[in-house]
């Protein structure tokens, strides 16, 4: 009997257990309805249920659904009326985040080609990150920011605001820098340094570009502050897939920092 416990014991801790989702319900208004991938009954969307992808979303008119993605702390807004899966959503809203940050970046690239400032385009800069080896780069920084990271170090060419935005929050850039960068936000929760905003580096999706001296408010990607958590500014003349960056900072030695020439 005793044998056969410790073997069914054994058996239940070998099962696999449920992955997490990424995602969960953070508020809605009005009347939001969820029904999982694999179900045909649809429940009410109550506050921090999880999500996964393939689950459908209902919204009736007037309605709207906030999701929380955990893995960068970020929000997606949706208020489409009818029905559409949590993907749809989740990328219907980081559309329309980006079409923004394009607008932005357009506008930006006009005003440091007015007053000749180098490294101007993403052409120029595309051209660069792709002859030196994109892999290369993308390790270098992740080394740079693991180290930044670990010091706890405050970067003195980029200013960082994290500004109230109802029940949320918004980032505020400011480039301190001589030169145009492109920016990003570094979340380190428990030593864990995280992306905040994903972007692939190709053009229409290469980052936020700041100009040398200008302020930007990221309204566009509203987030949820992380209890403990500490926030680091930082920029590059060059663009790059955040997807990649994140995975090397996965694998990347916390103890061999090198700073210089990769990370504002």
């Amino acid at each position: 009997m005793k044998k056969t416990l410790i073997f069914l014991l054994a058996a239940l801790l070998a099962l696999p257990l449920p992955a997490q989702s990424r995602y969960s319900v953070y508020k809605t208004k009005g009347t939001v309805r969820v029904c999982l991938k694999s179900e045909s009954a649809w429940t009410a969307a109550e506050r921090n249920r999880e999500l996964q992808l393939g689950d459908r979303l209902q919204l009736e008119a007037g309605a709207s659904v906030t999701i929380f993605d955990s893995s960068n702390s970020l929000l997606y807004p949706y208020e489409t009326p009818g029905e559409c899966t949590v993907m749809e959503a989740v990328r219907s809203v980081r559309d329309k985040a980006g079409s923004r940050t394009g607008a932005v970046n357009a506008e930006m690239k006009r005003s440091i080609e007015g007053h000749g400032a180098a490294a101007a385009s993403y052409a120029v800069l595309g051209a660069s990150f792709r002859a030196q080896g994109g892999a290369a780069f993308t390790d270098s920084l992740a080394v740079s920011l693991q180290g930044l990271a670990g010091a706890g170090a405050k970067n003195p060419k980029l200013a960082l605001t994290i500004v109230p935005d109802g029940d949320a929050a918004v980032f505020k850039l400011r480039n301190g820098a001589d030169i145009p960068l492109y920016v990003n936000i570094l979340r380190i929760s428990n030593g864990d340094p995280t992306v905040c905003l994903e972007f692939d580096g190709k053009e229409g999706s290469e980052g936020i570009l700041l100009d040398a001296g200008a302020e930007l408010v990221l309204d566009q990607y509203p987030f949820v502050v992380l209890e403990g958590a500490r926030y680091l500014p930082f920029g590059t003349v060059r663009c790059y897939d955040t997807r990649s960056l994140q995975r090397a900072l996965r694998r990347s030695d916390k103890e061999d920092a090198l700073t210089a020439g990769f990370v504002y």
